[in-house]
């Protein structure tokens, strides 16, 4: 039952939720049993749920739960569902950006800016700063090989760092810092 429930949460998101405001599930966890010829009497499993939207996050709280229970009630089961929303999208305000992204051709030439052109789907506490006050946030690239394309991701156990972007890394945000104090107070 507990596989059939990560299956179709995969597939319900295929087909409930609009393609053009997405939605992740990661089933990062996944335990059950402790023989391979008992049948284990509970299983449990943890899962990350990521959108680009408030509504998208609220309507995913508020229907996986029931799809969770829906699947165990039809065994004769039961599954105890606890959704936690944990973090909003992050999304960057228009006018903090261009400003970052002028500041970055500024510092490190047009070459060193990598616009991202779709939204990346990782969580990050930092969207709580954003919702608050009108920001941006950047990635600083440490890939240790020129085909970042095709690199480890950062969650990833192959993940290698530079640590020589360090220096790029303070000098950016320094000079992120000393513009930002220069432009003038909107009330």
């Amino acid at each position: 039952m507990a596989a059939e429930i990560v299956t179709a949460l995969q597939t319900w998101l295929t087909r409930r939720i609009d393609i053009f405001d997405p939605a992740v599930i990661t089933v990062g966890t996944f335990h059950a049993g402790t023989r391979r010829n008992i049948i284990p009497a509970n299983a449990t499993f943890e899962a990350t749920v990521r959108s680009f939207s408030a509504a998208t996050s609220q309507r995913l709280a508020e229907e996986l739960p029931r799809l969770c229970r829906g699947i165990a009630e039809a065994y004769g089961l039961t599954a105890d569902v606890r959704y936690e929303l944990e973090y909003p999208a992050t999304i960057n305000a228009p006018a903090e950006t261009a400003f970052a992204q002028r500041v970055i051709v500024d510092v490190f030439g047009a070459e060193r800016l990598a616009p991202m052109p779709f939204p990346d789907a990782g969580s990050e506490d930092f969207s709580r700063v954003l919702d608050e006050v009108p920001g941006c946030y950047l990635f600083l690239g440490a890939c240790t090989t020129a085909d970042v394309d095709n690199a480890p991701t950062n969650h990833s156990p192959l993940a290698r760092f530079d640590d020589a972007v360090l220096v790029d890394g303070v000098l950016l945000h320094s000079e992120l810092a000393i513009r930002a104090l220069k432009l003038p107070v909107s009330s």
